[in-house]
């Protein structure tokens, strides 16, 4: 191994921003105009920031710009930044693994890398260094943006436990914790903001999350006045502040918090009966010279409408910050400032000059993408108009989707309704590099088709303006299912029905009504599929519609219809064998399930029946599924082979109870010797029971079972050997010994005991009922079955 590998060998055992470079270029920084937003970002926060900051915050921003520098290829900077982070502290390890890796990369200075790495070697033995170069890296995934916060969550609160526990400190240690602290309850507020989301998967806005966050940031706000006083000062004013915010929430949320704060303050502060003001006026009180509060109180006093105090917050803010964010929030305000105005004018001459739903008014719903838009006149207000595009264009110069949104919707207000089209575009646009959130892009695409049904002329755009909606609609449901509580922040729905029932009875009308019904969850859709059939004439056609018919039933819940509609499928040209096997087999099962529950027994047996013989139809495998070697004298055959171990009587009368639910689906079951005939020996006779019966159940409660038993699962085994298709299923409420590995298992401490006389009984346990299903899925040859729980 040469020189540079040898030493670049070295470095990947330490921490690094570099080992992470991949994963931030693939993801987010992948042009050089993301890499220069990002700095810009950090250094408008350092020039904003006076308060003190520290020694551990002013290392961690000049590494990670020496690095962003680096992928820049500005040496002059990487050289600055890497000086500067060394005359803070010349200990710290990130800085360190980065001046070694800058050095070879550029392959130079390969007797400094040397003693470099021996001075890393030596710093890695301290547990506060590893630890805060943990922190630093997760700092940098935590400014690479939302894709990162849930992961890096994660490793930050393990990095900050460790710190908790650590054994004689350094100096200004217990600053760092409330730093990271602060830190980590950003990155998991982040995570409860809808504009930050871009996969319904990561949403969880549920009051324990909220609480986690809350819980965080009291920690800060009761911290003791440490080695820096006037730093953690800062970070408990910026606590209260975020603590302000989100028990506002709370408060405008009574649906999602049926008891306001107290379903996320932690019991202590319970009792003095603190508002969301209460922590605002606080954060101010603790210090009200910082950007980061002042700007958090002010967007605080502008979503409750005090637009007076929110002026004044704002602009002391922009004293200090210049930010992206800063003039989003000023133009916002100026906005709101100018809507109120006019509405009030409105009101006075008895005139609204508002849609119908001006009483609940902007200013006291917010409305995430209004149908209609309060009107206002250009001339009238032109230098309001102008100051408020002045904050929005400022804004805008860095990437801000949120900004870009409200200047879109500012843009409709003021009449210029195709540079807002294409502002909402531009959102759209931007959905391919994967930031922009679910909610930006459900608005965009309702605006986008709001701003066609403005234009003067707008038949060439019909077929977008569907589109848009549709899109809208696609992602809203999604959201909406999440959160029940945001059903009213989108009329897309109403909005696109309305433009249908108004088009002809086409195809494509009738496959868009359908496609709205079918994410309203209503059972109109399947009237609509149903009129739809009988325009279609192509059987290719009609499969496409009747699958998607069977997959809004079996959301519905609607068995019987789906089941049905497979029939419909069967009687096409060749439609059996583009039945999807794995949905077919689910919807009978569980329709048969559901068929038993209400007592109609004999529909239940066809529905076993069918999903049972399903495959054998369409592969033709249907006629000999039995070992040919079978006793000739064995006339009876069955579905299923039951076993379990004789010696244990508890376990046999589950088992029995299995065996007679079976038997009451149709379903012809053998357990153990039961039905071994007179005149043979036991081992022949169990053993041609076991040939006469198409799949295996085993079941196994204890680890060491009797001998006997071991046997008889070997024999089982031979016989599958020789099959082309059969099943085995092992019920285990043990861990598997090795001669049972090999098949499917259902696995929990109740799998057996959970079967009892009475089938209903066992249908009404939610447990019970999945593993009855679990059994009949297998016993189908569905897919190879994923393992139940451990209870």
């Amino acid at each position: 191994m040469d020189t540079l590998k040898k030493y670049q060998s070295d470095l990947d055992n330490y921490p690094s921003f570099h080992k992470h470079s991949n994963e931030w270029r693939k993801t987010v920084l992948k042009t050089e105009s993301d890499i220069k937003i990002t700095i810009d970002k950090i250094n408008n926060e350092i020039s904003s920031d006076k308060n003190g900051r520290t020694v551990m915050e002013n290392s961690r921003d000049h590494n990670l710009l020496s690095h962003l520098y680096f992928l820049r290829n500005d040496r002059s900077k990487v050289d600055e930044h890497i000086e500067g982070a060394l005359e803070i502290d010349e200990g710290n390890i990130i800085t360190l693994t980065g001046q070694a890796y800058f050095y070879l990369e550029y392959e130079e200075k390969f007797s400094e890398v040397e003693g470099i790495l021996k001075k890393i070697h030596k710093l890695n033995e301290e547990r506060h260094r590893v630890l805060q170069a943990h922190a630093e890296i997760e700092y940098g995934y935590c400014r690479m943006g939302a894709k990162f916060y849930h992961n890096s969550v994660s490793r930050l609160e393990k990095i900050i436990a460790d710190a908790e526990t650590l054994i004689a400190p350094p100096s200004a240690w217990k600053t760092s914790i409330c730093i990271w602290n602060f830190g980590l309850a950003l990155a998991k507020g982040r995570l409860l903001s809808l504009s930050n989301l871009t996969s319904s998967e990561e949403i969880d806005l549920s009051d324990k999350n909220y609480k986690r966050v809350i819980d965080i940031l009291f920690k800060i706000t009761n911290s003791e006045n440490n080695e820096n006083v006037d730093r953690v000062t800062v970070y408990k004013a910026r606590a209260y502040a975020e603590i302000g915010s989100l028990t506002l929430i709370a408060e405008s949320n009574v649906k999602e918090f049926p008891n306001g704060l107290n379903d996320i303050l932690p019991e202590y502060e319970k009792e003095f009966d603190y508002t969301s003001l209460t922590y605002i006026e606080q954060a101010l009180k603790v210090c009200d010279n910082d950007a980061y509060v002042l700007l958090k109180c002010g967007k605080y006093f502008r979503r409750v409408n005090n637009i007076q105090r929110a002026v004044e917050l704002y602009q002391r803010a922009l004293k200090f910050n210049q930010t992206s964010s800063a003039h989003e929030h000023i133009a916002l305000l100026l906005k709101r400032k100018l809507e109120i105005d006019i509405l009030t004018k409105g009101f006075e001459s008895k005139n609204p000059v508002h849609d119908r739903r001006s009483k609940n008014s902007h200013l006291y719903k917010v409305i995430k993408s209004p149908k209609e838009v309060l009107k206002i006149d250009k001339k009238q207000y032109k230098r309001d108009i102008k100051d408020i595009f002045h904050h929005f264009n400022e804004a805008l110069k860095s990437p801000n989707r949120s900004a870009l949104y409200s200047k879109g919707l500012f843009l409709r207000q003021i009449g210029d309704i195709k540079e807002a089209y294409d502002t909402f575009k531009k959102l759209i646009f931007d959905k391919n590099d994967g930031k922009c959130s679910l909610m930006h892009l459900a608005n965009a695409y309702e605006q986008a088709a709001n701003c066609i049904m403005e234009f003067k002329r707008n038949e060439h755009y019909k077929e977008e303006m569907f589109h848009y909606l549709k899109r809208s609609l696609e992602i809203s449901s999604d959201l909406v299912a999440k959160i029940p509580s945001l059903e009213s922040c989108w009329t897309t729905a109403p909005t696109l029905k309305s433009l249908l029932k108004r088009e002809a009875q086409t195809k494509q009308t009738q496959h868009d009504l359908a496609f709205l019904y079918d994410k309203l969850q209503s059972d109109k859709s399947i009237k609509v599929y149903q009129d739809l059939l009988n325009i279609l004439e192509e059987p290719g056609e009609k499969l496409d519609v009747i699958l998607r018919m069977i997959s809004t039933q079996v959301k519905l819940g609607d068995y019987d219809g789906s089941i049905l509609a497979f029939n419909l499928i069967a009687c096409l040209p060749d439609g059996r064998q583009k039945l999807e096997v794995t949905e077919y087999i689910e919807v009978h099962i569980e329709g048969c399930l559901q068929a038993f529950e209400q007592g109609e027994y004999d529909v239940a047996k066809v529905r076993v029946k069918n999903a049972l013989q399903f495959i054998d139809k369409i592969t033709d495998l249907s006629v000999d599924r039995r070992d040919e070697t079978a006793s000739k004298d064995m006339h009876e055959e069955f579905d299923v082979f039951l076993l379990c171990d004789d010696n244990d009587d508890k376990l046999t009368d589950h088992y029995r109870y299995l065996r007679d639910h079976l038997q009451l689906l149709g379903i012809s079951v053998t357990i153990n010797s039961t039905d071994v005939r007179p005149g043979f020996t036991l081992l022949k006779g169990v053993t041609d029971v076991m040939e006469a019966s198409k799949h295996f159940v085993i079941a196994l409660k204890d680890r060491h079972p009797s001998r006997e038993f071991e046997q008889r699962v070997a024999m089982v085994q031979e016989v599958l050997k020789s099959r082309a298709r059969s099943y085995c299923i092992v019920l285990s409420s043990c861990e598997l010994p090795v001669w049972l590995t090999g098949s499917p298992v259902i696995m929990g401490d109740d799998v057996i005991s959970l079967f009892c006389e009475d089938i209903r009984q066992m249908l009404g346990n939610p447990r019970g009922r999945e593993i009855l299903k679990q059994i009949l899925l297998h016993l189908c040859q569905k897919k190879r079955p994923m393992d139940a729980e451990r209870h």
